[in-house]
């Protein structure tokens, strides 16, 4: 019991060194120790009173004081009953359990303590957990937004600007805008190659005027409108003629 009892005051040395629920333990070994003392004390009396010498292992080490040793035996007998009913020793048993309730107390009072820092910790951590992933979707949001801004809707307006033969709006990102300016400058050269193309097809290198190519392509137009013109005459005449052969039929 004894060892049990040093291996709980270890025990709370090592994790509790400076608790009033350590001095409070400490406190009811004291008082158990000198109850048991009284105890071994009262019983050693009453062996000696009826000359038992068969003494347990645990009180051979007792000491009998030689007041108590001159005593007859039933004032041993008398005195060992005293010493372990009389107000003394309910005094030091009721020490004993109110150190003990106090230890108790004091670990339960510990042990919520315990509990609200550990609930707060958790709290806390928690509380930044959702900042963090609060802060991170924003990022992620963020991310999109920039990537959509910068890389695709470019993108986007680019094959549409090419597909209707037009430069390219510089926008986006630095990398694109500058594969944007590059594309215009290779798109006026193109532009550039072909009016040159053009109009060296269709004027005289040396004067300068139109070729026959060029008149061709002048007239064309003009052409077709006259075309057009002398059909529809024709047809016009063609259906007055098919009248009047109709008339004089009648």
């Amino acid at each position: 019991m004894t060892r049990r009892r040093n291996q709980a005051i270890e025990t709370m040395e090592g994790r509790l060194p400076d608790s009033e629920a350590l001095v409070a333990l400490k406190s009811a070994m004291k008082e158990s120790v000198a109850l048991m003392d009284r105890e071994y004390y009262a019983m050693t009396l009453m062996l000696l009173a009826q000359g038992d010498e068969n003494v347990p292992e645990a009180m051979k080490d007792v000491v009998i004081s030689p007041e108590d040793m001159a005593l007859s035996p039933e004032d041993k007998e008398q005195l060992a009953r005293t010493m372990m009913h009389d107000a003394g020793y309910y005094d030091q048993k009721n020490m004993i359990r109110s150190h003990l309730s106090e230890c108790i107390e004091e670990l339960k009072t510990g042990t919520r303590r315990t509990q609200s820092s550990m609930a707060a910790r958790v709290h806390r951590e928690l509380v930044v957990m959702v900042v963090l992933i609060v802060f991170q979707s924003l990022a992620i949001i963020l991310l999109l937004w920039v990537t959509t801004d910068l890389g695709i809707n470019p993108l986007l307006q680019a094959v549409e600007h090419i597909k209707r033969d037009q430069k390219l709006p510089i926008t986006g990102a630095h990398e694109f805008r500058y594969l944007a300016g590059t594309y215009n400058n290779m798109y006026s050269a193109y532009k550039k190659s072909i009016d040159n193309l053009s109009y060296k097809a269709s004027h005289d290198e040396l004067t300068g005027v139109y070729n026959r190519s060029g008149y061709d392509r002048t007239l064309r137009p003009r052409r077709s409108s006259c075309s057009t013109r002398t059909s529809s005459s024709a047809s016009t005449t063609t259906t007055a003629m098919r009248s009047a052969t109709s008339y004089c039929k009648r």
